[in-house]
């Protein structure tokens, strides 16, 4: 694996980590009635959107580093056996 890559997914996963973190404390501070909730609201939202956005690019990174196998791999994959 290329270390920029593997960087790359390390980064990913820490700003998931944090963005879960982030979105559970904005939660949190809704429901202690701390702050403004319409603000709140729109900032758990933000989070959320970006969580998901950094979780799409996980998966959508796994998904290439599968297509990276060696096509002879592929013919006796489960998938080409059951046809």
């Amino acid at each position: 694996m290329n270390p920029r890559t593997s960087d790359q997914d390390q980064w990913l996963a820490e700003a998931s980590s944090a963005l879960s973190d982030a979105e559970r404390l904005t939660g949190l501070l809704a429901l202690a009635h701390l702050r403004d909730d319409l603000a709140m609201a729109v900032l758990h939202a933000d989070i959320m959107g970006l969580r998901r956005e950094v979780e799409r690019i996980r998966r959508e990174r796994a998904g290439e580093r599968r297509r990276d196998f060696d096509p002879k791999w592929l013919e006796y994959s489960a998938w080409t056996a059951a046809r």
